[in-house]
């Protein structure tokens, strides 16, 4: 049990509160940089200094930048395939969520990709039958006992981020018409807050049938003698048990047909005459049931706790005639989960009372469900760099020592009305790609929706959340009365259908010139959903790189520095492009700023080896941002064709 007093609700709290930040407020990016510095057996892999001035040399090595979009990070649990013979864990409201999560397995990731929450293990048994069903409400059984509850299924898209150890929990929020995200939607939608899925049986399992109850309701101690008197038809709520069953008071007993006609059917006994032996029922029978109809009657399961509706019954085992003096509760059977609890008991009452005090009373535990991220308190960030992204430093081949992610770095504007007081840059590089949404409509009338219903490079609010989007194109679909909507620059939230069967909020078109609006008066459709996946159709890069146009055409190596002769700047050369008589000086870890038309020293080199004719500064103003994660690693040497994958995992 852990003592911490940090609870594992605010290590979450960091890893949503990251994602939100990288959503909606702030400007990460994601860097590689430094050229110089150690070999391939440099004493400094892996985290560098966490001092200002440490930091400031990285900003000052970084080659290039990009943007981290939100498709890019994901939340991560622990990576736990299901393999034949494994006992799982149940999942129980009492782990201790900062130190059980690594020692008790309780969901499993099989071979499909399917994600499932282990209920109950039978008892300790091993699984020996994989789950597989996608049902989206309640918990199911396989055969080997065990109960699971599916969660969802990674989809394809995500499979990239599925680690040794870690596999991502995508994040739905709209409905789609893409079976796997559609599936995760609804089990989210029906998931009942403060219900009860399971009621875990935690001692006495078997019980004396000696008691008052059962040694006058079970002939020669079997329970599969109970019949009914004679046939009741569908409606009845009264019901006359056969002579030979003793003369206890069943009220408050629940009543379960297992088996014959009607076999399914479970009603608490409100009332009960002892001597016509007649049972008055809470609701009436849905279904007949015979005079061969076998039944059981079990004390009736009250649930109390700060919620309502839940409802379960006791189901037994079958009997085993070997021990005629016990009887064996199988489990205890939710019926209705109910709402609201945030605690929960059985009464004891009623088993005092049915089991006439017997020392082998049941005892039981109410599991509440476990929160729908499984206490995710780390995340996956996965960038890609891929040939030379359009930057000028990628197009060499040349080391990469670092890379990390840096916090809302600035645009090196030289315009006055992007600058502030003392001449530094005020506007923060932005990570907003173009990206364009597709928005699933419906017709109003039920009729088709003809391919000019939306103009291009026209807009759409929402009639009831006002918000907008610019129209890129319309397509009507095969399905009569459906259409795809594409949009861009989405601001605000549109409304959409609370469920399936509803329809969100009308759309009208409208334009604007100038200061003129314009709006259509009519609705041209409604939303049905807007597809979860975004389409960025530009990524987001800036160069770090300092680029210089020279006339002369030294002989320059990597990693020479050269120095401005009369402004006293250098930097370290990363790239030479020479010409016969000119050429592009690309240069990084630069320190003061050079000017055109002055002559550049090769550092311990030669002197006035060239002249400068032009010069690019850096996209990004060096030593701007805040740099939030950094790592140095052994040497990557580049080439305009390579592809690197970044990946970081990060926990809190």
């Amino acid at each position: 049990m852990s003592n911490s007093p940090i609870k594992s609700s605010l290590k979450k709290y960091f890893v949503s509160s990251f994602i939100n930040s990288a959503e909606k407020i702030d400007n990460l990016f994601f860097f590689i940089g430094k050229t110089t510095g150690w070999g391939s057996e440099g004493p400094t892999f892996g985290t560098p200094e966490d001092t200002r001035i440490n930091d400031i040399d990285i900003m000052r090595n970084i080659i290039a930048y990009k943007a981290i979009q939100p498709s890019d990070i994901n939340y991560m649990i622990p990576k736990n395939e299901w393999s034949f013979g494994t006992k799982y864990d149940e999942y129980s409201d009492s782990i201790d969520l900062t130190i059980d999560l690594t020692d008790k397995i309780y969901h499993v990731m099989t071979d499909e990709y399917h994600v499932y929450k282990c209920i109950s293990n039978n008892d300790g048994g091993e699984s020996i039958k994989k789950p597989t069903s996608t049902v989206t409400t309640g918990i199911f059984t396989t055969s080997d006992g065990y109960k699971w509850k599916y969660l969802f299924t990674i989809p394809e898209q995500l499979r990239k981020y599925i680690t040794n150890d870690y596999i991502p929990v995508p994040i739905i929020s709209f409905r789609s018409f893409d079976e796997v995200t559609q599936r995760q939607y609804d089990t989210q939608k029906n998931a009942v807050n403060g219900s009860i899925d399971y009621i875990r049986v935690t001692s006495n399992k078997t019980v004396n049938i000696a008691s008052a109850l059962y040694s006058s309701l079970f002939q020669n101690g079997n329970p599969n003698t109970n019949t009914f008197l004679t046939v009741y038809a569908a409606g009845v709520n009264t019901v006359r048990f056969a002579s030979g069953i003793g003369s206890s008071n069943f009220t408050n007993c629940d009543l379960n047909v297992v088996s014959g006609t009607g076999a399914g059917q479970v009603r608490r006994i409100t009332a009960y005459n002892t001597t016509t032996k007649e049972a008055t029922l809470d609701a009436p029978l849905t279904q007949l049931v015979s005079n061969t109809s076998v039944f059981h009657i079990t004390p009736g399961v009250v649930i109390t706790g700060d919620g309502s509706e839940a409802k379960a019954h006791i189901a037994l085992l079958p009997y085993d005639s070997s021990d005629p003096t016990k009887v064996v509760i199988k489990e205890i059977v939710v019926t209705n989960p109910g709402k609201n609890y945030t605690y929960a008991t059985i009464t004891n009452s009623a088993f005092n009372n049915a089991y006439n005090s017997q020392p082998d009373i049941p005892t039981f535990a109410v599991v509440l469900p476990p929160p729908p991220e499984l206490d995710s308190t780390k995340l996956f960030i996965l960038v890609r760099f891929e040939g030379t992204e359009g930057i000028t430093g990628l197009d060499t081949r040349n080391d990469v020592l670092q890379y990390g992610i840096i916090l809302n770095p600035r645009l090196n504007d030289t315009d006055s009305q992007y600058l502030d007081e003392l001449g530094n840059p005020i506007r923060i590089a932005n990570t907003n790609p173009t990206t364009v949404r597709d928005m699933i409509v419906e017709s109003n009338t039920n009729t088709p929706l003809p391919q000019n219903l939306f103009t291009a490079n026209r807009y759409v609010i929402g009639t009831e959340s006002k918000a907008t989007a610019q129209i890129v194109s319309f397509l009507p679909t095969n399905e009569t009365g459906y259409g795809l909507l594409r949009v861009k620059n989405i601001q605000g939230d549109f409304r959409l259908p609370l469920n399936l069967g509803f329809t969100g909020e009308p759309l009208v078109e409208f334009d604007q010139n100038g200061k003129v609006w314009s709006f259509d008066k009519i609705e041209k459709a409604r939303i049905v959903t807007i597809l979860e996946n975004p389409r960025v159709t530009t990524d987001i890069v800036f160069d770090g790189t300092t680029v210089l146009g020279l006339s002369g055409a030294p002989n320059l190596n990597d990693d020479s520095i050269l120095i401005g002769v009369s402004s006293g700047a250098y930097g370290t050369v990363l790239g030479w492009n020479q010409g016969l008589t000119s050429g592009d000086l690309i240069l990084t870890d630069v320190h003061g700023s050079f000017v055109t038309g002055e002559q550049l020293d090769v550092s311990g080199g030669g002197k006035n080896v060239a002249s400068i004719n032009n010069i690019k500064n850096p996209d990004i103003k060096p030593v701007t941002g805040q740099v939030i994660y950094a790592q140095n690693m052994k040497p990557i040497v580049r080439g305009p064709e390579q592809l690197e994958e970044f990946q970081i995992l990060l926990g809190f």
